[in-house]
């Protein structure tokens, strides 16, 4: 029936589920709730921090920090403003700190003409056993920082974003696509174990400059609109499908 399948909408309650597992735990970015004890020590750690609200959807709300040349840039949408303090970054977000918001070490992401991109991963479970049915990268708009559709961001195949874009070889970008499954199957058994009726999960990955794999966030309602640019023109019909069996269980 159409309420078998479970969402799991807290962003921080699934992190703390991945981040309980060995493996999964190596692949996710540093990330705590925010509070101004943890926002002075992550913008003093790290060279850049996301800001992302705990329920929020599509990207919305989104804060990047960065240090540049010894001034704090911030960006959220397409507006940008530096800082020349920690205190002032804090006190222009200060609203943040009243709202449920997480913050999290930035992943020096693979970019195509300085667009940041990362892959979506898509696990359905029509019956018993999970299905790993594909990756399609997600590239920024021009001065934007997330990748989202609805944020104007744009479907581009995997192979186009490693191969052409970065110069993988086909090992290189053989043993990536084997990284990103190994890291579905294990977050689908993991929610699983926890949470038996999740059924769809989309995972939000990142590669890094030293080609390392990231899990920036697990979406238990995820849409599959991109994967009508996959590069396999029959894929997109199948995961429909696939969704309509679920919607009836």
């Amino acid at each position: 029936m159409a309420s078998a399948t479970k969402h799991i909408a807290s962003k921080w309650v699934k992190h703390t589920l991945l981040a309980r597992d060995p493996y999964l735990r190596g692949h996710l970015p540093k990330t705590r709730l925010l509070t101004k004890r943890t926002f002075y020590r992550y913008l003093k750690r790290y060279s850049s921090i996301y800001l992302k609200p705990v329920y929020g959807t599509h990207g919305n709300g989104i804060v990047k920090i960065q240090k540049n040349r010894g001034r704090y840039l911030v960006q959220s949408g397409r507006s940008k403003r530096y800082y020349r303090s920690r205190e002032s970054v804090a006190y222009a977000l200060s609203g943040l700190f009243r709202r449920p918001y997480l913050i999290q070490k930035g992943v020096h992401m693979l970019k195509l003409g300085k667009r940041p991109v990362d892959f979506r991963m898509l696990m359905l479970k029509p019956d018993r056993n999970w299905i790993h049915l594909g990756v399609i990268g997600k590239r920024a708009a021009p001065k934007k920082v997330v990748t989202n559709l609805n944020s104007g961001g744009r479907a581009v195949s995997v192979y186009r974003v490693l191969v052409k874009g970065k110069g993988y070889s086909h090992r290189s970008y053989g043993r990536t696509l084997g990284t990103f499954e190994r890291i579905g199957r294990q977050v689908a058994r993991t929610f699983s174990h926890r949470y038996p009726r999740v059924r769809k999960l989309g995972l939000d990955l990142a590669v890094d400059r030293s080609h390392r794999t990231w899990i920036l966030e697990a979406n238990t309602n995820p849409g599959f609109q991109l994967f009508r640019r996959h590069p396999d023109p029959g894929l997109y019909s199948r995961i429909a499908r696939i969704y309509r069996d679920i919607r009836r269980r």
